[in-house]
């Protein structure tokens, strides 16, 4: 903990664009970063495993319901850089549901 990931805003918008391609609905994003290509998706995962609950020492369960309610309350179409910053709110809320 403690340490910061170069790049982290351009990372979760790559994701966010490969998840959007791949046509899958929920999915796991595997990235690295090339000194000479900069941010690069390795694969993008259908079923990913739970190393991502192991890295953040919490559970998917409760973001899942809070995306899910967010969709349920009528939400739309968002850009790459929007969608991040809507995680990065939640995530500061510690994914909280607002009801």
């Amino acid at each position: 903990m403690g340490r910061r990931i170069p790049h982290w805003k351009g990372i979760l918008q790559m994701a966010v664009r490969a998840q959007e391609a791949s046509g899958l609905g929920y999915a796991g994003v595997d990235v690295t970063l090339s000194r000479q290509k900069g941010v690069v998706v390795i694969e993008v995962n259908r079923r990913p495993g739970l190393e991502i609950q192991n890295a953040n020492f919490a559970g998917l369960k409760r973001r899942l319901k809070v995306v899910e309610s967010w969709y349920e309350e009528g939400g739309g179409e968002l850009t790459p850089e929007e969608r991040v910053n809507m995680a990065r709110e939640w995530d500061k809320e510690r994914w909280r549901l607002t009801k």
